[in-house]
């Protein structure tokens, strides 16, 4: 297959969206950082649909075990660091801990390897269930997950909402849909102008939507709102009829080092804030420079490393 350059694209961009994320965790948010966050908030729901989107491949090509062995080692590496990073500041971790991890994905440790853990548990479940999940109808049921995460980010913890059932599963459907209905999807007339004309409009509706649980005293700080599902469809599907719009510069950087910027980011920033924790750094910097020094910072460092000792396989 070849490569989609809008898809590699939307992983690089996703990859800075959750260190976005993740670089606002000790901050006092300011005033228009929620509004962001629901807009960086669709990076991780896209990666998953990215990789339902290739998963056909891959069983196609008889790959599906070496890719779910590729995952459980980056998983089994990513954790074994965090371990080793945070040794000195270890948590005790309670028998709940331990199945708030088993059952929901909720890592005591690096929060941020949820995903590897997630994406694990649908990997098992698209092995153990092919029927399931590549079912002419299986939008349907990854649209019932999603209604059910919606209605629980209103009022649970996000643990109970953010894990392998309604948050990884649905969007992996999301894209083994997509790429089933490719050929369909393709034969559109929409222009690409028009396209992000459309997609303007539902990233403002998105904004509109956390104006409304803001001033509606209702939960805005969460991780799915109504209209993360629909633009994460609408984004997908820009980029499979248009996949050589994007940057190439990105799109290197999304096929060949998405995975381990969204692993590692979280220890750079770690050690970064220790070296700098004296030092305060003014909104406007924080928060639209802090992001993008952190992911150059990452990438070059994994660049670096995978000359000295390739840790992972080449990206699918």
């Amino acid at each position: 297959m070849t490569r989609n350059l809008a898809l590699d694209t939307i992983k690089a961009v996703a990859c800075l969206g959750v260190i976005y994320i993740h670089s606002q965790i000790k901050e006092d948010l300011h005033p228009n950082t929620n509004y962001i966050l629901a807009i960086t908030r669709l990076a991780v729901p896209l990666f998953f649909m990215i990789s339902g989107y290739y998963y056909s491949t891959i069983v196609a090509k008889g790959k599906s075990k070496p890719y779910f062995s590729k995952i459980l080692k980056l998983t089994a590496i990513a954790t074994i660091f965090y371990v080793c990073l945070f040794f000195t500041e270890l948590p005790s971790v309670s028998s709940s801990d331990i199945l708030n991890w088993a059952l929901l994905n909720a890592t005591p440790l690096a929060s941020h390897l949820w995903y590897l853990y997630a994406m694990i548990y649908v990997l098992i479940i698209a092995d153990k269930f092919p029927k399931f999940v590549f079912h002419k109808d299986n939008w349907k049921i990854a649209l019932a997950l999603i209604a059910v995460n919606y209605v629980l980010s209103s009022f649970l913890h996000m643990i109970y909402y953010r894990n392998f059932l309604l948050t990884g599963l649905p969007y992996f459907i999301f894209g083994i849909a997509i790429f089933q209905h490719k050929e369909k999807l393709i034969a559109s007339t929409t222009t690409f102008r028009k396209s992000l004309i459309i997609l303007v409009g539902l990233l403002i509706l998105l904004m509109a939507e956390e104006y409304i649980y803001a001033i509606s005293d209702l939960r805005d700080a969460r991780d799915h709102f109504l209209l993360t599902a629909p633009l994460c469809l609408y984004i997908f599907l820009i980029a499979v009829r248009h996949p050589q719009i994007g940057f190439k510069s990105f799109g290197h950087i999304g096929q060949k080092y998405s995975s381990n910027i969204y692993i590692y980011h979280f220890g750079v920033m770690y050690i970064i804030d220790l070296l700098y924790n004296h030092i305060s750094l003014p909104y406007d910097i924080h928060n639209y420079l802090y992001p993008v020094a952190i992911m150059t910072i990452t990438t070059v460092m994994i660049f670096i490393f995978k000359k000295i000792i390739p840790i992972t396989e080449k990206a699918q």
